[in-house]
């Protein structure tokens, strides 16, 4: 590379050997990297991120569908004035009393939507 000469100082423009020369530095850096295209680096990240949204989704539907198991396991219909009403999980009674009109009603799961 040609150097300038100005009166006494001599500038060299900078090489990449001069410049990664610090400590830390290896001078064969770029076998370090892993080689990939951009189509290839936006194909997965645009995968990467439709994986999360779907797996995102599926965890929610399969909560949603514990809780609402769990809802009509412990929900109560009657059968005279139609009140939902929600029983004790852990009372082991087949039987409960409607709170609104003090009706008996059997235990019974509540029929699907």
């Amino acid at each position: 590379m040609p150097s300038i000469q100005y009166s006494s100082y001599s500038i060299t423009p900078p090489s990449w050997e001069i410049a990664f020369d610090a400590p830390g530095f290896s001078p064969s850096f770029r076998s370090h990297m892993i080689p990939i295209q951009l189509g290839s680096l936006i194909f997965l990240f645009v995968a990467f991120g439709i994986t999360v949204v779907c797996l995102l989704w599926f965890w929610t539907y399969i909560r949603d569908r514990r809780r609402e198991t769990h809802r009509r396991r412990v929900a109560v219909q009657c059968r005279m004035c139609s009140a939902a009403y929600q029983r004790d999980p852990k009372d082991k009674q087949s039987v409960t009393i409607c709170p609104v009109c003090q009706t008996p009603n059997e235990r019974q799961r509540l029929r699907p939507i």
